[in-house]
């Protein structure tokens, strides 16, 4: 009632406030936080005011009723209207607040009109705009929102217009008449106008959500009385304006916003409900509505890739029901299924999916008299059986998202279908097993329980089934399965469960026993992801029902004594499983553990840690006691690992260890774990740098820590002075603090004289301390750097050749030299470095500077080996770490401007700076001498500032106090946010005049000196090492800027974006901006500054940005041929450098939700560069236009710009396009039109060292102009089309229809339409002349990536048909690669239904007859372009099916006449080969009956033109010659190949009665092209017919045949290939020609060719498995006691195994080599008889056992698969349950071990096989793998050269697993034939190998665990091993007889 009494005076008070708020944003330009705050309070006042108006209708309606003569109140609410006018036509104003102020528009139009009739109209006339609008318009309205009624309003505007008239006008029953109605009908039409003209994804989404609020509004206009017939007719589904938006949806549905997808999703099914409101109900008698049914149909056809597929569906679904979808689709569900592997596709189809099954329920359900048991049955049949094939069959990559997006849907459905899964799995398993790769049926039934029970379906029961209704041997089977995925999902059965409180099972934690040991050395990271994660739900189950007994044992009553014992028990059970768990874990972190094992247990120990406690001490679990010594020392020594992750993980653990067990506050330990940490701090090793910073990490906790460090300064000599202790009593985060600051004090005193040494040589800081290690130490434990050392390493990384400048130092008289390089790399590549040449300097009188010997030794004579990788590690990694600390520093400190003081907003107290004696101790000057060197790396102060000092200068004026105890910030009345570390400020304070901070904030000056330090050196640095963190810095900085206060900081990106542009624009010979390595670092400058603009703004800086870059990268035609094109190269290529960096950086500083006008700049700044000037002067340097285009692909390739890029694409593509006509690019696109792959590296080289320019002058053409030409073209067409999904390029998947690209970038289509044009006009080859357009190709390529959509309905989508004339033309270029990409361009073009009519037309272009005039290019390209078209047409699923026949029979009319271009009429072999293509095509193309005479006929002359060929003349093949004559051969064997097929008739491919004669002339063919092809396509037949029909034994001699006299390594690959695919009876006995080999001989034969083509890996490959199968036969065919020769072949092939099996090998050989040996298992390794003799028998058991061991994955699962091929009659007890399925390789290896241990027993060779295995444990003569093969990396000085490693092999494991067996085995009856003299040999070597590693061990300094990590691995596994060897030989020595 207040309002309502002062309701004027309130509508001035909003009114005013909007005049100050809009007067306010004007001169807001660059300051984003500023800007978004005034644009909140806009929002508001405008929400306000509506809410007021609202609520005042009555009241204003009456007042202006009242007095219609101009009042106040009139006056205010037409002041508002010029208010809200002026928000609309602004801009620069964010979406929200124009929406917002277009319902206001309409509100108060409607209030101050007050008819409803004339309010449509003034609303409609709005609409229009000033054309037909004003008309209608009162004066007062025209007056108000005169900015709506220009022509040169915004198109936006009628957008929010659109919106305000639907939200704010009352819709329902048609209550606003015909206008209203008229109103409702033209909307749409204004709305999908800016379709056209929308280029900014935001202005997108907004469209897309006024289009359903439409559709909703249209909704409720059908809604109450009845509707106008002509409203009903419009809306019907096929009329006009349905159909139009039938088309947006198509052309949306896929849009990269998940917003617009889903808004459009929102539209298709209200206008389904919009087509049914109109059409009425539907009558179930009358036929089926055809509007829906030929939508369906055409939904149906689309591509499976195209997300809005599933959605669109989705809607028929409710509209229609799913069985109306399943009959017309039955297979829909499988297809859907097998669609789920693909990640971005599986949750829409997993949407609909559900959506179909639910329908399906229902519908089944709802039938009259239909009993549960038949719907059931019938829904299982329809859902459950294609999942479980699914499962089944599929490979697990493909099924990987059912258990996320289908599965659990599903049970919770229909939970009694769980029931029928695991049925119809369990009747699998009794089956044949699922295809190699899958799951099989006990993956799938595991998948299935998993899932029932994650989600409560089903439990686990006491009747030892699970669930009752799975065996738990099943469940033990599963968790040790070959398939990672199947032993997860195992997992998840035992560990999840609906309530975390369930009791954990005696069985579930036999289980976890089970699986955990040999699951922990998994090398996926998704594995031991999941791992972890479930090992956690099952401890939290552990501890949360833990205490769930404990509540009820402490409560004395109801509870009974069998309930109390039962509960203790349970108690009692999780205590022994905890701590044997935490064992296990512990155990695993033995010596040479490999990275996932140690990754593994230390994550799960560190979850034991965090739910349990490993504290000793009442309550709870004790596990403290369960963690011994050893077990610290182990988690300790994980430190040393080189994977960081290990190191975190176990500096973390080690916190929550008991410190007892650790071990740290020893002072002998202590002092000793310090040294090693400041040894590794110099090392030259990276990664001992940060194991070092973990180690001061660790002591920084420990009371003593002062006391070592000053130990340790005595022993060094370093007058170090510890902080003095506290007289209160220290707490723990005091005592870290004090000893961080001793830590760091320490460190500095380091620093300086490191850096003064590396001032003096920068070669022996890179050798013997380089910067980076003590830096990084520095920085990890305080946060708290010097930046002075990067002037001293600022010249190698901004050095033009830094990577390969200075030599090995490997003689005196190169280390010479040296130094004097170093002063000459000086940066100094200014724009004239491309004119003049460079020289490096020499010292006066021409004499080359030296090194003294002393310079290049250390202070001792010790000579360092410095290499250029050194020097250049120990810069770039120094620059790193100060850039690193910046970034930090300006993420962390907060900010201190200023504009708040001035304000008062934050009022200090009286400065006062803490001297070094009040911080707790003394610091020399030499430290602070040592932390002014930050100076050096900073400009000077600004001008206008005065002679600051250095503090002052740097980090501004103003100081704070600073107080001993922890509280050191005081302010008045504001306390910063987020303050510094106290040790921070304890350090500044201790500099004495160093840092000097306002509040515990950062000056204003300061900032400005990092982003000037920050600019200085990503303009000048070239390594991208240096670079990529001072990025990452600088993205900060600008982050911190857009937050702050202060109008100067908010407005620095602006300027230094300004700044850089400028200079970018410049032609400057002496500037500094790197134009070489694609600009270095300037692209990723921008790019910081452009994503710092806030998402959702306007982009003004990126519009301007992107406006001045394509308008340089744009060549300029009037400029000379020899004009630089430096910038050009700058703006079109990414590049990982200093200066690209700095752009993003600024781009990035730019907040969300502002108008990005950082970005809208910037790009029209670079378009600007990048487009010619035609009134430019003709000599103007092309430098600028170098640096855009590089500018312009890395901000098209930034993400975070996101879809604020998406508007410049356009211009982008432009400039593109219009780059390649560039008269110094011209010889590109030579070089793009051929082959750029294999082969064709030479002529590129060549063009680009002489390319003819059009004055016909040769001019050498730089690289750079070739990167800076062609990388912009892949990254724009990676931005429009998105990443490659697949393999296949031109699948749909990676290409867009026509429609959605011309609706996305209207500006492209008149553009390539008039370039194609222009193109098209030059390609033609009747003269004889090669013409050739420079851009032809990137147009082509373009247009290439479109195809047709179904759903573009009977009319060309978008007038795409002006594009096929220019098109077809490309087709008769002379150039072969052009006619190509003109026929791959020409399909997106032509629809679907008129392409037998476009085939047609282009068949009868071609000649009848041979003649002088023949143009065999046009005939090329025309045949090209058919064959693309009928090969589109063929797979694609939507063609019409009516009037087909008729269709194909017009393309056989129009190609009979012409079937003479592929017979010997025709001179060309390329236009023959192309044709026999064609006929192919159609001949293999599946007939009708009524089209099968056509065919038929055309199938017979087809084979009449094949037997009349070269291919059957009495010369062959061979007489074909000329260019082009292996394309046409080839194209002869394929179609002989498909005539045969589809024809039935085997005259030419091996059979009828001339015999094999195609097969074999193609077979002798002197062109290898043409022998391969043809036994490839052997091979594909073979591989077809699985082996059931054999080819026809003549031809199995031919290929015998060829195999022997083959010379080309590929065809005898395939020829081999062909016979490991044939019967051994078909290959045996093997013939050549008439002469036949001998079985020994053939098999002599294969095995040498083996031996020698080792470096042939197919070759070989092929080889080792058919003299494989050949010894496997002939083992087990050949009687007993065979000859000499063949012995010798067998020792020969089980030798050339063992090699094949060796670690060095490429990983197809040793997959080649484990199915060789999974095959010989039943009959050579695991045989009743020792066939190959004892000695190849266990080296072939040796080598089985080293590919378990193998690094690669599938190498190993792949010889774990030897477990189901095991005789039954070899497995006893637990391995009888686990060998018949194909188990993990640890269990495998576990399995072998003692199956050879028992064969031993079966052939009577225990003896032998003591001593075997014992040689094996011993170590001597194996083939050593994992840590054992590490070279010590001392030996070496390269930094990261390791060797051959083998990060998944456990020696020691392997160790113990041998020593294990044996045991069992000495157990044994044949044990006691064990010979002394062996066993004393061993002894022996056991005995030495213990020596050695002793020795070797007692030699290594002290803590070898740190500093030599792989020497003392090595021995201690030796020692191990040899002390395991001792244990077992010492039992035989008493037992072993005398012999």
């Amino acid at each position: 009632m207040c309002i309502h009494g002062l309701l004027t005076e309130v509508l001035q008070f909003f009114q005013k406030a909007l005049c100050e708020y809009l007067q306010q944003n004007s001169g807001l330009a660059g300051r984003h936080v500023a800007q978004a705050q005034v644009m909140h309070a806009c929002l508001a006042a405008v929400k306000a005011t509506m809410l007021v108006v609202q609520r005042s209708q009555e009241l204003i309606g009456a007042a202006l009723l009242a007095d219609p003569a101009p009042c106040s109140m009139r006056d205010t609410l037409n002041g508002l209207l010029v208010c809200y006018t002026h928000i609309l036509t602004d801009e620069e104003f964010v979406q929200s607040v124009q929406s917002t102020a277009g319902m206001a528009v309409i509100l108060l139009t409607r209030c101050m009109l007050g008819n409803e009739d004339k309010v449509a109209e003034v609303v409609a006339g709005l609409l229009l705009g000033p054309e037909e609008g004003s008309d209608s318009a009162p004066v007062w309205l025209k007056d108000s929102c005169a900015g709506l009624y220009t022509s040169a309003r915004p198109p936006a505007v009628s957008l929010f217009l659109c919106h305000g008239a639907l939200a704010m006008l009352s819709w329902r029953g048609g209550s606003l008449g015909l206008q209203g109605e008229r109103l409702l009908l033209l909307v749409p039409t204004a709305l999908l106008s800016l379709d056209t003209s929308v280029k900014e994804s935001s202005t997108a989404m907004v469209v897309a959500r006024v289009l359903t609020l439409w559709s909703s509004a249209a909704l409720d206009s059908l809604q109450g009385e009845p509707s106008s017939p002509s409203l009903r007719k419009a809306l019907l589904g096929g009329a006009e304006l349905p159909l139009r938006l039938q088309e947006h949806v198509q052309a949306h549905w896929d849009h990269p916003l998940d917003g617009v997808r889903h808004q459009t999703r929102g539209l298709f099914r209200n206008l389904l409900r919009l087509h049914q409101a109109c059409a009425g109900e539907p009558d179930p008698a009358s036929p089926p509505d055809p509007f829906v049914s030929e939508l369906t149909r055409r939904l149906l056809g689309l591509e499976w890739h195209a997300r809005g597929k599933y959605a669109a569906l989705a809607c028929l679904v409710e509209h229609l029901g799913a069985g109306h979808l399943l009959a017309l689709e039955p297979p829909l569900p499988a297809r859907l299924l097998s669609l789920m592997g693909d990640q971005t596709l599986a949750p829409h189809a997993g949407d609909l999916l559900e959506k179909l099954f639910v329908s399906h329920r229902a519908e089944l359900m709802g039938r009259d008299g239909a009993a549960p048991s038949a719907w059931i049955e019938e829904w299982n049949r329809a859902w459950v059986t294609p999942l479980l094939d699914v499962l089944c069959r599929a490979r697990l990559d493909q099924t990987t998202h059912i258990l996320d997006y289908f599965l659990p849907k599903l049970l919770r459905c229909c939970p009694a279908s769980l029931g029928h899964m695991v049925q119809v799995l369990q009747n699998a398993q009794l089956g044949p097993a699922g295809t190699p790769g899958s799951r099989g049926a006990l993956g799938a039934l595991m998948t299935c329980l998993r899932a029932a029970r994650a989600h409560g379906v089903e439990h686990p029961s006491e009747e030892g089934l699970w669930g009752g209704l799975v065996p738990l041997s099943l469940l033990r089977q599963a968790l040790v399965h070959k398939h990672d995925q199947v032993r997860m999902d195992a997992l998840g059965l035992v560990c999840e469960s609906h309530r975390s409180t369930e009791t954990l099972s005696r069985e579930e934690m036999d289980l976890i026993r089970h699986f955990l040991p040999c699951s922990l050395n998994s090398q996926s990271p998704g594995i031991r992801q999941q791992t972890v994660s479930l090992l956690k739900k099952l401890l939290c189950r552990v501890k949360d029902s833990a205490q769930l007994l404990q509540k009820k044992l402490g409560q004395e009553r109801g509870v009974e004594k069998g309930e109390r014992e039962g509960d203790w028990g349970t108690l009692e059970m999780y205590q022994d499983f905890l701590r044997w768990f935490c064992e296990t874990l512990f155990q695993a972190l033995l010596p040479g553990a490999s990275f996932p094992t140690c990754l593994t247990s230390l994550h799960a120990l560190g979850l034991v840690a965090d739910l349990f406690t490993f504290s000793p001490g009442p309550g709870g679990f004790s596990l403290g006691d369960s963690v011994s010594h050893a077990h610290a020392q182990a988690v300790l020594y994980c430190l040393a690992s080189n994977f960081l992750e290990v190191k975190q993980l176990a500096s973390a653990l080690l916190r929550k260890l008991p410190p007892l067990t650790v071990g740290l506050q020893v002072p002998d330990r202590m002092r000793s774990l310090l040294r090693v940490a400041l040894d590794l701090s110099t090392s030259t090793k990276p990664f001992d740098s940060v194991t070092a910073a973990h180690l001061l990490g660790l002591l920084a906790h420990q009371e003593g820590m002062l006391e070592a460090l000053a130990h340790c300064a005595q022993e060094q000599g370093l007058p170090f002075q510890p902080p003095a202790p506290s007289e209160l009593q220290a707490s723990e985060a005091f005592t870290l603090e004090r000893n961080t600051l001793g830590v760091v004090q320490f460190l500095l005193l380091c620093v300086k004289a490191e850096v003064v040494r590396a001032e003096a040589s920068l070669l022996q800081a890179a050798a013997s301390c380089p910067l980076y290690g003590r830096a990084h130490c520095i920085t990890a434990a305080l946060q708290q750097l010097p930046t002075g050392m990067s002037d001293v390493v600022s010249p190698v990384v901004q050095s033009s050749s830094l990577e390969g400048l200075i030599p090995m130092d490997t003689d005196s008289e190169t280390s010479a030299g040296l130094q004097q390089i170093l002063l000459e790399i000086q940066p100094r590549d200014t724009n004239d470095f491309f004119t003049d040449a460079r020289e490096l300097e020499t010292q006066a009188g021409g004499q080359t500077g030296h090194t003294s010997q002393s310079e290049s030794t250390g202070g001792g004579g010790e000579g360092y080996r410095v290499t250029a990788q050194m020097v250049l590690v120990c810069c770039w990694r120094s620059m790193k770490e100060v850039s690193m600390l910046l970034g930090q520093l300006c993420q962390d400190m907060p900010l201190q401007s200023g504009d708040a003081q001035e304000n008062g907003v934050i009022t200090e107290e009286q400065e006062q700076v803490m001297s070094p004696a009040q911080m707790g101790g003394d610091v020399t000057p030499a430290v602070t001498a040592t932390l002014q060197r930050l100076a050096g790396s900073l400009p000077p102060p600004p001008p206008g500032r005065g002679s600051l000092p250095f503090h002052a200068a740097i980090f501004g004026e103003r100081r704070v106090r600073v107080y001993d105890r922890a509280d050191i910030f005081q302010t008045r009345r504001v306390k910063p946010p987020r303050a510094p570390s106290p040790v921070c400020c304890r350090v500044a304070g201790a500099t004495g005049q160093m840092f000097t901070l306002s509040g515990g904030a950062m000056a204003t000056d300061t900032v400005e000196g990092v982003g000037q330090y920050f600019r200085q050196q990503l303009l000048q640095s070239r390594h991208r090492g240096a670079f990529e963190l001072a990025y990452v810095g600088f993205v900060r900085l600008t982050d911190m800027l857009c937050r702050s206060g202060s109008q100067t900081l908010q407005q620095l990106p602006s300027h230094w974006l300004k700044e850089v542009l400028a200079e970018v624009k410049s032609s400057d010979p002496s500037s500094k901006l790197c134009a070489t390595r694609r600009s270095a670092g300037i692209p990723f400058y921008i790019q910081a500054l452009l994503s710092s603009e806030p998402k959702g703004s306007s982009c003004s800086l990126l519009k301007m940005t992107m406006k001045e870059l394509t308008g340089l990268a744009m060549p300029d035609p009037s400029a000379p041929a020899d004009r630089s094109t430096v910038p050009q190269v700058h703006t079109c290529t990414l590049c990982p450098y200093w200066t690209a960096f700095i752009l993003q950086a600024l781009l990035s500083s730019e907040p969300k939700g502002s108008s990005c006008s950082l970005l809208k700049m910037t790009m029209k700044e670079l378009t600007g560069l990048a487009m010619p000037d035609p009134s430019a002067p003709a000599d103007r340097s092309t430098v600028p236009q170098v640096h855009a285009l590089n500018i312009l692909r890395a901000l098209y390739r930034d993400t975070r710009l996101g879809e604020n890029i998406v508007p410049f694409v356009s211009d982008g593509v432009q400039a593109a396009v219009l780059g390649f006509t560039s008269p110094v690019w011209a010889a590109l696109c030579l070089v793009s039109q051929s082959e750029r792959g294999a082969g064709s590296d030479t002529a590129r080289r060549l063009l680009l060292i002489f390319v003819t320019l059009p004055e016909g002058r040769s001019a050498p053409l730089p690289d750079r102009i070739w990167n800076a030409g062609f990388d912009p073209a892949p990254t724009l067409i990676t931005r429009i089309f998105g990443v490659k999904k697949g393999k296949d390029e031109h699948s749909k998947k990676n290409r867009m229809t026509g429609r959605e690209f011309f609706t996305r970038f209207p500006a492209l289509y008149p553009f390539l339409l008039g370039q194609l044009e222009e193109a098209a006009g030059s390609v033609d080859s009747d003269s004889g002349e090669v013409k050739l357009h420079p851009s032809l190709f990137l147009l082509l390529l373009i247009l290439g990536r479109l195809y047709p959509s179904p759903m573009d309905g009977s009319s060309s989508p978008l007038g795409l048909a002006p594009f096929m004339p220019f098109i077809i033309r490309c087709g008769r270029s002379a150039v072969y690669r052009t006619r190509e990409m003109a026929a791959r361009a020409l399909v997106p073009f032509v629809l679907v239904t008129q392409v037998p009519s476009t085939v047609r037309g282009l068949l009868e272009d071609l000649p009848l007859e041979p003649g002088p005039g023949t143009q065999q290019n046009h005939i090329h390209g025309t045949l090209l372009q058919v064959l693309h078209l009928l090969s589109s047409y063929r797979t694609d699923a939507h063609r019409p099916h009516s009037g087909l026949i008729g269709q194909d029979c017009d393309i056989i009319a129009a190609l009979r006449p012409r079937l003479w271009l592929a017979t010997r009429r025709n001179p060309c072999l390329v236009t023959r080969a192309a044709f026999l293509d064609l006929l192919m095509s159609l001949c293999g193309s599946p007939s009708g009956p009524a089209e099968e005479a056509e065919l038929a006929s055309l199938r017979d002359e087809t084979l009449k033109i094949l037997t009349d060929s070269e291919l059957l003349a009495p010369d062959g093949p061979g007489a074909v010659t000329g260019p082009g004559a292996t394309q046409y051969l080839q194209s002869l064997a394929r179609a002989a190949a498909a005539s045969s097929a589809s024809a039935e008739d085997p005259e030419l491919w091996g059979a009828g009665p001339r015999g094999p004669l195609a097969l074999g002339r193609l077979l002798r063919c002197p062109q290898y092209e043409v022998r391969q092809l043809a036994l490839e396509e052997a091979l594909r037949r073979l591989e077809r017919d699985g082996g059931r029909r054999g080819e026809p034994e003549p031809t199995h001699c031919s290929f015998t045949s060829m195999a022997l006299h083959e010379r080309h390594p590929q065809c005898l690959t395939k020829a081999l290939q062909v016979l490991n695919r044939l019967s051994l009876t078909s290959v045996l006995p093997w013939r050549d020609g008439t002469t036949t080999l001998t079985d020994e001989e053939a098999l002599n034969w294969v095995l040498t060719l083996t031996e020698d083509s080792a470096r042939s890996v197919e070759l070989h490959c092929a080889g080792l498995t058919l003299v494989s199968r050949l010894m496997v036969h002939l083992a087990e065919t050949a009687p007993q006691g065979t000859g000499v020769a063949a012995v010798s072949i067998l020792s020969r092939w089980g030798a050339l195994v063992s090699r094949c099996c060796s670690e060095d090998q490429p990983g197809e050989v040793k997959l080649t080599a484990a199915e060789v040996l999974v095959r010989a298992t039943p009959s050579l390794l695991a045989g009743p008889t020792l066939t190959l003799g004892l000695s190849d028998t266990v080296a072939l058991w040796r080598s089985l056992f080293t590919l378990l061991q193998d690094e690669d994955h599938e190498v190993r699962d792949r010889a774990s698969d030897f477990t189901s091929t095991v005789p039954g009659r070899l497995l006893h007890g637990r391995d009888a349950d686990v060998a018949p399925i194909s188990v993990c390789p640890p269990v495998a290896l576990d399995l072998g071990v003692g199956l050879l241990c028992r064969l031993f027993q079966v052939w009577g060779q225990v003896p032998a096989g003591i001593l075997q295995l014992t040689e094996w444990l011993v170590g001597e003569g194996e083939l050593e793998t994992g840590i054992e093969e590490m070279p010590s990396l001392e030996e070496e000085d390269f930094l990261f050269e390791k060797g051959e490693l083998n990060l998944w092999a456990e020696p020691l494991q392997w160790a113990r697993l041998l020593h294990r067996h044996l045991s069992s085995l000495l157990r044994t009856p044949g044990a006691a034939g064990v010979s002394r003299a062996g066993v004393e040999r061993l002894t022996g070597l056991a005995a030495a190998h213990a020596h050695e590693a002793q020795q070797t061990l007692r030699t290594l300094p002290p803590l070898p665990q740190f500093s030599c990590t792989a020497d003392h691995a090595r021995a201690d596994v030796k020692r191990e091993r040899a002390e395991l060897a001792l244990e077992l030989l010492g039992s035989l020595q008493t037992a072993a007889p005398s012999r």
